[in-house]
């Protein structure tokens, strides 16, 4: 989300007939200590991360669940994954409630602090400047795209940004195409709203 510092935002939805108005116990832990630990989800790793999701009692441990392995977080206080490749350490800087047309918060978004960051040398390469960078073929992320779905990211692709004397003459080609159609123009049908 930023980089200076370098800051991370979540997103937590409330689960209806749930103690403490459906508060999931992630939260309620995060907002508790202060303290999280991001920790990135690869393929090899998913169907593991799934079993966290699960409706479990608030003192029931997902690690154990999951078969996973807490591994100490060095500057917070919540334990890493070590089936994870890419750890973020984070302190919780601010909450924001999101609520329903009723007024009820129905989710909440968490922006926290990245404090320490992990990154296990298999999926490290360096950069045309020597530094070391996260490769996202060797780490193979998988996000969480919502209801039951999850996405893999399989490919990824590098763009030059136009420079602002240049950004005009972008604006003036994107004008032309314009007038002789769109590229997206295959895309047919209806919306629903």
């Amino acid at each position: 989300m930023s980089c200076d510092p370098p800051y991370v935002t979540i997103g937590a939805l409330t689960t209806r007939n749930r103690p403490r108005e459906g508060i999931k116990d992630s939260q309620q832990n995060i907002t508790e200590t202060g303290d999280f630990v991001v920790n990135l989800i690869s393929h090899w790793m998913i169907e593991a991360a799934n079993i966290t999701c699960g409706d479990y009692k608030h003192n029931e441990s997902e690690f154990a669940m999951a078969n996973l392995t807490p591994v100490p977080s060095k500057k917070v206080k919540p334990p890493r994954v070590g089936e994870s490749a890419v750890h973020l350490e984070c302190k919780l800087r601010h909450t924001y409630p999101i609520s329903n047309t009723e007024g009820k918060h129905h989710a909440f978004i968490l922006i926290g602090e990245i404090v320490m960051i992990h990154a296990n040398e298999g999926v490290l390469e360096k950069d045309n400047k020597g530094r070391d960078i996260v490769s996202l073929e060797k780490l193979a992320p998988v996000s969480r795209l919502g209801d039951l779905e999850y996405g893999l990211t399989v490919a990824t692709i590098e763009m030059e940004m136009p420079m602002h004397e240049f950004a005009g003459n972008v604006a003036a080609r994107n004008s032309r195409e314009a007038s002789r159609g769109h590229p997206g123009d295959h895309v047919n049908g209806d919306y629903r709203e």
